[in-house]
């Protein structure tokens, strides 16, 4: 059971979250601002029903990689209903798990849940990571080319959990 101060804790990492995972990433082609709030309210209750599975940490890194998938198609199916024109008539796998993982990691940092598996990956940990190629997060569109950075990541990390990782990498420009 979700109390006040939690649910507001919520409302305001998310509100955090879809900032930094659609700012830069042009999600809308064309929708209206009242449609764009009903697409976010419902990916928001979508998302919250999702991270109760990581509350007990037993989410394994497969699981949390079709998790992102299921955000990417519940995104592409919300916006569908709305009548929401996304551009390239997609979300992306990369703004999908940019939502997705700064959502989690607000609230693991919060101590709401236990420490998911991966990091949000963006534009700071992967120049990080001197991944060449270099891609764009919000160009991402396959789970080969998150793998790709995770898998850097992992060696970046040697040993250490991902999340911690990140959280001790990440730095504010």
């Amino acid at each position: 059971m979700i109390d006040e101060k939690e649910q507001y804790l919520r409302t305001e990492f998310w509100i955090l979250s879809v900032g930094a995972a659609f700012q830069r990433a042009n999600v809308y082609q064309h929708a209206t601002d009242r449609r764009k709030s009903h697409f976010r309210k419902e990916l928001f209750e979508y998302l919250n029903e999702l991270s109760d599975q990581y509350r007990n940490g037993s989410i394994i890194e497969d699981d949390h990689i079709d998790y992102i998938d299921k955000v990417r198609n519940k995104a592409k199916s919300i916006a569908d209903q709305h009548g929401i024109e996304l551009t390239d008539n997609k979300f992306r796998f990369g703004i999908a798990q940019k939502l997705l993982n700064l959502y989690l990691k607000y609230l693991w940092c919060a101590g709401f849940i236990k420490e998911p598996p991966h990091f949000p990956v963006d534009r700071i940990i992967i120049q990080s990571l001197k991944i060449v190629p270099f891609t764009n997060w919000t160009e991402l569109d396959s789970k080969k080319e998150y793998l790709h950075i995770i898998s850097a990541a992992k060696q970046e990390a040697n040993g250490q959990n991902l999340a911690q990782w990140e959280l001790e990498t990440y730095k504010r420009r």
